[in-house]
Parts: structure tokens; C-alpha cells; sequence
């Protein structure tokens, strides 16, 4: 299986440079992290890079330019051991410079992908998980469900561009973008596979696999994300923000932030330069 990713930076690499991994949620791919639309605030990967961080951004499996494999048996964990081999060869100098500190950066699926990538042992160093946290209600993920077809019954994807059954795509609607976000968002969709889906609850449920991580965390959910705050509607009091802490194991390095105006799709919205700047004031706090 061949992967895509890009590696960006704007200094030069030495043996210090830290390089952050990207990954993205589901129906989105590698452009999240480098959002086109008004980069200077919306790309996490210009921030970063203007920062002194390399960053790679990758297309998961099943997304971009990235290999289409089997849908019904690429799910979180399977994911994440392709994303330990690409950890374990940056660190070996495989893909070019060899880096001795690696971060994982997910978003939302990406994030769940993430939390398996860095369950110990692992070649990570610190994990920074946005969009995504424990305990999705059945409302939720009906939310989610309800939101997407099968790509074959998509009219711009004719009979599924020849990828085989169980990958999914954003249902179409009649209602214009309400903004150029809604707009490029609809432009650079991307597809979901069925075993992703099968997994989000009980990978939210399952706290063993966050038990499991030994590195630092990060935490960040956007203030009004409606796909995880279902209990109360704001973050900030909502109990999948406020007991995050509780899902990992006792001595872990846990870090929560609470993303002002924004949502499930913090790159995106209007709060995402506090994330960023929170995500490299933290990283730089632990010596990355």
C-alpha cells in the first residue's frame, strides 16, 4: 500500500527539528492541514513551519492521492500500524533527514487513528488529538451516518470512480455554501471507508487504547463542536470535554484546550489561530 504525504518547511533542518505528523478526519484529506483559503490563518502547516517545525502531511489510507485499499478492514488500528512504519522510517532516515523527535497531530478519525499510532510502545514522542474525544452519543453518530452515502449512488461519482464497495461520501445539498469554507470544503471532500464508520463508537468507548499512551498529550475540542458536546451544547461544560483527562493513564501529561469560535472543524473556522498558537506554545513548553 503507497501512501502520499508532503514534507513542508521554512528553516533548515537540523538535528533538533522536530517533525510534526498531520493527519485528517474523515470525508477530509491532507488539505485540511494547509488549508487554501486564507492560508496565513487557516493552514496549520504555515503556522508550524514559520515556527521551526517540519511537518508531514499525510493522506491517510483510503484518502487524496493515497492508496484506496479494502474499505470493510482499513479501521483505526489497521491505519495506524501504516502510520507506525512511516514513524519508524523518519526516524530511521529512511524518508530523507533522520528525525529524532516525531509528533502526531489528528484530527477528528485522524485523531482516533492517532491514538492508536502512539499507544506504547511507539515511535511517537507527544500526540495532539483535535475533534475527537470519548464517549460519541447514539445521536451523534446518527448525525454522521445520516450525512453520507455510498460514493456508487453519488451523482459526481458516477458508479464509485471503480473503488470498491463500502467507501462512503458526503450526501449532496440543495442549499448553496454559506461561506468560501463551505464552498472549498464541498470542493476537496473526500470519501470515508465502512470500517472507519464501524469503529467510531467503540473506539470512543474503549478508554484501554488512551490507557495505553505513555507520551504527552494534547487535547482540543472547538467551544461549539455539536458532534461531541451533545449533552449540554457548549464545550466548555459538556462532560466529554471536562473528563477527557480521566480517559488516560494516571501520570500521563494531558493538556486540554477549549478553541474559541470554532467547531468539529477547527482548521477551518475563525478561532483556528488560537489552536495553532496553543499547539506550538505547548510543544515548545516540552522542549520540542
Amino acid at each position: 500500500m503507497e501512501l502520499f504525504a508532503e514534507m513542508s518547511t521554512q528553516h533548515e533542518i537540523d538535528e533538533d527539528t522536530t517533525l510534526i505528523l498531520l493527519m485528517a478526519g474523515g470525508s477530509n484529506n491532507s488539505s485540511y492541514w494547509d488549508w487554501p483559503l486564507d492560508p496565513e490563518r487557516h493552514s496549520f502547516v504555515r503556522h508550524a513551519t514559520n515556527a521551526g517545525f517540519v511537518t508531514l502531511n499525510l493522506d491517510r489510507p483510503g484518502y487524496g492521492k493515497s492508496d484506496r485499499p479494502d474499505p470493510t478492514r482499513m479501521d483505526f488500528r489497521a491505519q495506524a500500524d501504516a502510520v507506525r512504519q512511516v514513524m519508524a522510517q523518519l526516524k530511521s532516515g529512511a524518508i530523507g533527514h533522520r528525525f529524532k523527535r516525531v509528533v502526531v497531530n489528528g484530527n477528528s478519525m485522524g485523531g482516533m487513528v492517532a491514538w492508536h499510532s502512539v499507544v506504547h510502545p511507539t515511535p511517537a514522542d507527544a500526540v495532539i488529538v483535535s475533534g475527537v474525544g470519548h464517549g460519541l452519543s447514539g445521536m451523534a453518530m446518527d448525525m454522521v451516518l445520516n450525512a453520507l452515502q455510498p460514493v456508487e449512488e453519488h451523482p459526481s461519482f458516477g458508479l464509485g470512480c471503480g473503488l470498491l464497495p463500502g467507501y462512503f461520501i458526503r450526501r449532496l445539498s440543495p442549499a448553496l455554501p454559506a461561506s468560501g469554507h463551505d464552498l472549498y470544503t464541498l470542493l476537496f471532500q473526500d470519501t470515508v471507508m465502512l470500517a472507519e464508520l464501524q469503529a467510531i463508537k467503540p473506539d470512543s468507548e474503549n478508554v484501554e487504547i488512551t490507557k495505553g499512551i505513555h507520551v504527552p498529550v494534547l487535547f482540543a475540542l472547538g467551544r461549539h463542536d455539536l458532534r461531541w458536546c451533545t449533552t449540554t451544547g457548549d464545550c466548555a461544560t459538556d462532560p466529554v470535554f471536562l473528563d477527557e483527562p480521566q480517559k488516560y493513564r494516571q501520570g500521563t501529561d494531558v493538556s486540554t484546550f477549549l478553541v474559541p469560535e470554532a467547531g468539529h472543524l477547527i482548521n477551518k473556522d475563525p478561532g483556528a489561530h488560537f489552536f495553532f498558537e496553543k499547539t506550538i506554545a505547548w510543544l515548545q513548553e516540552r522542549g520540542f
